[in-house]
């Protein structure tokens, strides 16, 4: 078992990625979110978050547009919509 170096709340982490805390429970629900549980805590494993966003930056740079285009770094999606910006 991988040891967690950075470990944040729920709360902590949902003002650090301008989402809400419900949205933050949710993800960790779904297991799309990294974290570990100590007792009744929960922390999230930011170097495992921050890992995963690199990866899928990393795939979206090699992953063709439906016009044959390469999707660049700055422009590729991390699995949100619309323009970027989250609701609160």
């Amino acid at each position: 078992m991988g040891s967690i170096r950075r470990g944040v709340t729920a709360a902590e982490f949902a003002r650090s990625q301008g989402i809400t805390t419900g949205h933050v429970y949710a993800l960790l629900r779904e297991g799309a979110l990294p974290a570990i549980r100590l007792g009744r805590t929960v922390r999230v494993d930011v170097d495992a978050w921050e890992a995963r966003l690199t990866a899928v930056q990393a795939q979206n740079e090699h992953a063709p547009r439906a016009n044959g285009e390469r999707v660049g770094a700055s422009e590729g999606s991390l699995g949100g919509h619309g323009n970027g910006r989250h609701e609160k």
